[in-house]
């Protein structure tokens, strides 16, 4: 591919309805089928990342404030941590040495704040050895 390295971070809006066979299809940490489109989806578009490049990163979703974002955050990033180690391409970048009581996000709680992206990215660069 073109590409040295892919880094990725997203994910915090996916716990949302899917499109499936002209039906929405709505989330749910036990609702089989959800899991097995978005899983089907993320194959797909994790399989382009590693077709371009050797060395792709995800980055796991930094710690929020808000209960049910954080409950939800920490189920998709132990999903993507699983999907890609059983891969055989790119790595898995753990934000949970970050804690909710730390700057990372605005007070909001959702939104990541430019001194808590410094962290994330000095730890995406410290991690990657890029």
């Amino acid at each position: 591919g073109d590409f040295n390295a892919i880094i990725v971070m997203l994910g915090s809006n996916d716990g949302r309805w899917l499109k499936h066979e002209g039906k929405r299809l709505h989330f749910g940490p036990d609702v089989a089928l959800w899991w097995q489109q978005y899983s089907l989806r993320f194959d797909e578009f994790f399989g382009r990342l590693c077709n371009e490049t050797g060395k792709v990163f995800w980055v796991g979703m930094p710690p929020m404030k808000p209960k049910a974002y954080h409950d939800k955050t920490r189920l998709f990033n132990r999903f993507y941590d699983q999907k890609i180690q059983h891969s055989g391409c790119g790595r898995y970048i753990h934000t949970d040495y970050l804690s909710t009581e730390r700057p990372t996000r605005w007070k909001d709680g959702i939104h990541v704040s430019n001194s808590g992206g410094q962290m994330v990215a000095q730890r995406i660069l410290k991690d990657t050895g890029l």
